[in-house]
């Protein structure tokens, strides 16, 4: 550890490193990030779908669907969610992997 960031050795720190890691090894390999949705179905029930898949999963509330897009996007290094707000509209959302050095 150098002098620069011996300072930031906690647990969050700790955290965001190895997802700054994950995100360059995704970059790395090629692989394309993940995108999922989270919205309101006709029944009112908060849902995710990751494009390209079939399933969609329902959800007590937009923060658990969200809280669980995040978290499998974080393990493939980079994500982009669209999730709905109350009023209809959509937000954007995404996690960003470097691209390497040599790109």
């Amino acid at each position: 550890m150098t002098a620069y960031n011996a300072g930031l050795a906690t647990a969050g720190s700790e955290i965001i490193v190895e997802q700054l890691r994950a995100a360059a090894r995704h970059a790395a390999a090629g692989a394309p990030a993940p995108t999922f949705w989270v919205y309101r179905d006709y029944d009112g029930r908060w849902c995710l779908r990751q494009e390209g898949g079939m399933a969609e999963g329902v959800f007590a509330s937009r923060a658990d669907a969200l809280k669980f897009a995040r978290a499998e996007g974080e393990r493939s290094g980079a994500y982009r969610v669209f999730w709905e707000k109350a009023d209809g509209r959509f937000v954007s959302e995404w996690l960003s992997a470097p691209r390497p050095a040599n790109s």
